[in-house]
């Protein structure tokens, strides 16, 4: 029997679904952490610095204390720049669309169903080349989080997160 999932053809850009009380968006911090909750990669805190649409999904500030889950929607022509973490392992699923991941010092070809390992230290970026037509999807599942990440984004100053 044949049970390969099929790949980004229900994921929606754009819409948080709501209504739920399990919902991140209906519990605090506190909450979150002592019962769970139910996360949409729309969600999350956009961000547009690093190029790419970027959302801080799964994060401290959100109740994760060891794992974190960073959405990015790359348009066609758009580049997450390589980059490497001091502790931080990562694993970047990619939900939808075909890209590029920078992997061993190059650009190589990724598509949706594919997961790409990056362990700390090692340079890694994700881009969509600008030939491409769709968006290109990807979730950064990191531990611990890449509070690199953080402030360069502006999220974390001085030990301490701060809303943007």
């Amino acid at each position: 029997e044949n049970r390969d999932i099929t790949r980004g053809d229900d994921i929606e850009l754009g819409k948080v679904p709501t209504g739920v009380c399990e919902r991140a968006e209906s519990k605090t911090v506190g909450q979150i952490r002592e019962t769970g909750a139910v996360f949409n990669f729309n969600g999350g805190i956009p961000y547009t610095g690093f190029g790419p649409m970027t959302r801080f999904v799964v994060a401290p500030f959100t109740g994760s204390q060891m794992i974190s889950a960073t959405v990015v929607v790359h348009k066609p022509g758009e580049t997450f720049e390589p980059r490497s973490y001091l502790a931080s392992y990562d694993a970047n699923v990619v939900l939808k669309g075909k890209g590029q991941a920078y992997m061993g010092g190059q650009w190589v070809d990724v598509k949706a169903g594919d997961i790409c390992y990056a362990p700390p230290t090692v340079q890694f970026g994700t881009r969509n080349p600008a030939a491409n037509a769709e968006p290109f999807v990807t979730v950064m599942f990191a531990s611990p989080p890449p509070y690199e990440l953080y402030s360069d984004a502006g999220l974390l100053r001085d030990g301490k997160f701060v809303t943007l």
